[in-house]
């Protein structure tokens, strides 16, 4: 009966140990996953910068270049 006993208390910490190496195996790939998630942010927000830019930029040009055909539009019709 002893050696039964010790038998399943082994085999329960061989459980015990197994379940925790899978457990610590899941939060190292957590971990990874979340670094990878917050890498990935930076770049999403580093690419919504840069088109807010462009479209700032996108918008002065369209208003530079319709007031130089306002003026070109004045100058080919002068009021006198």
């Amino acid at each position: 009966l002893k050696s039964d006993m010790q038998a399943l208390l082994d085999s329960k910490d061989k459980q015990i140990l197994e379940l925790k190496k899978k457990e610590n195996a899941r939060e190292l790939e957590m971990e990874s996953m979340e670094d990878r998630v917050r890498r990935q942010e930076t770049i999403l927000s580093s690419i919504d910068s840069k088109k807010k830019r462009l479209i700032e930029t996108m918008k002065l040009a369209i208003s530079l270049l319709e007031e130089i055909d306002s003026l070109e539009g004045t100058e080919q019709n002068p009021r006198t």
